[in-house]
């Protein structure tokens, strides 16, 4: 079964550690980060990598690592006391081996062996290479009597909320954006403290009406970041009983001029999003994601014999070029996850509007 990184992540079990108050079934924590935006090479070739790092105990860091152009993370852990790292790709099929050592502004420097090879990273010339995260992760139980009888049920919420610290982007950029992804928060305690609120304020909705395991996570992950554009992907889960959750991702894009939204939907990016010429080459690269198959079963699912796939209605950047992702159950089952491809800029070029604000990318 194929699962994208984020899908896998909202299936691990909650950690939570802490109290909250003096109810003694309420277990908190609001861990915090930092995002990195880490320049190495491989010869000639320029890779980026993005770095969060978050602490989670006194001297314990958790990582994740993705290179830009993939969707892929590696996770692991490191120790203040040993600074070396082993992280492992979420297939296990291929690891990153090294060590970390920060620099005089606590920007860390990563020395790494990638397929055998000495590659060094250091902090991006990017304007904007550095992003704080803080995430909160709570947990409470309660004792309910129905027509069931006595029983106990969870209530488990998981959110995260990304803040940019001042960088050479311009005030007004980095306050218009930290309105939508920070609740306007104006520096990282004020940011804890507005989820924090945030959450309170959802409990006191709920707590008196729940009567069932009730789970919410909501996952902010950079997905792509140049020096014109910051885009994140978000992933919302949510449980209410039964076999399963329900999972959604969503883009949420920014100018890094003006601190606009930008629009990620298909239909502001291409001409139109029903050129039987581009629905074929969406087609053909799941024929390639599905290692050979003639894509039939996306055509045929839910008992429907479609002609062509039809685009996502909202599309993704990717170093590469722009990525399609198909959410649960919209071309192939639940167990699936996402079904995600990724088409070169230079093969959509022909079929996106000479207006966009993405058009730049199309001309590299």
């Amino acid at each position: 079964m194929r699962f994208s990184s984020y899908f896998l992540k909202i299936l691990l079990p909650f950690v939570c550690i802490g109290f909250l108050g003096a109810n003694m079934n309420a277990k908190q924590s609001d861990p915090e980060g930092e995002f990195y935006l880490l320049e190495g090479k491989i010869g000639q070739d320029k890779l980026l990598l993005y770095l969060e790092m978050q602490k989670t105990a006194k001297d314990y860091y958790t990582i994740n690592a993705k290179f830009s152009d993939s969707d892929s993370y590696f996770m692991g852990q490191i120790w203040e006391q040993n600074l070396s790292f082993v992280l492992n790709e979420e297939n296990e099929i291929k690891k990153i081996t090294g060590s970390v050592k920060f620099d005089k502004n606590h920007f860390p420097i990563l020395e790494t062996k990638i397929d055998e090879k000495k590659v060094n990273f250091l902090p991006s010339t990017h304007r904007l290479n550095t992003l704080k995260f803080v995430r909160i992760e709570f947990k409470e139980k309660k004792n309910i009597e129905d027509r069931f009888g006595q029983r106990e049920i969870t209530y488990k919420l998981e959110d995260e909320m990304f803040f940019i610290p001042k960088s050479l982007i311009n005030t007004q950029a980095r306050e218009k954006i930290n309105d939508i992804i920070a609740l306007g928060a104006k520096d990282f305690k004020h940011l804890k403290q507005k989820i924090q609120e945030k959450h309170n304020e959802q409990r006191a909705k709920e707590w008196d009406k729940l009567s069932f395991n009730t789970e919410y996570a909501r996952y902010f992950g950079v997905d792509y970041l140049d020096d014109k554009i910051l885009s994140f992907k978000i992933t919302n889960y949510q449980y209410f009983g039964g076999a399963h959750g329900n999972v959604n991702i969503s883009p949420l894009s920014f100018s890094l001029k003006d601190g606009s939204i930008l629009s990620n939907k298909s239909e502001d990016l291409f001409k139109d999003v029903s050129d039987p010429t581009l629905l074929d080459l969406i087609l053909q690269a799941l024929v390639k994601y599905d290692k050979g198959e003639d894509a039939a079963r996306f055509l045929e699912w839910g008992g429907e014999s479609r002609k062509n796939i039809s685009l996502p209605s909202e599309f993704y950047l990717n170093e590469k070029g722009i990525k399609f992702i198909w959410q649960p159950y919209e071309i192939a089952s639940y167990a699936e996850g996402f079904i995600s491809v990724v088409l070169d800029f230079d093969s959509l070029k022909p079929f996106v509007k000479e207006n966009s604000v993405y058009r730049y990318l199309f001309e590299k």
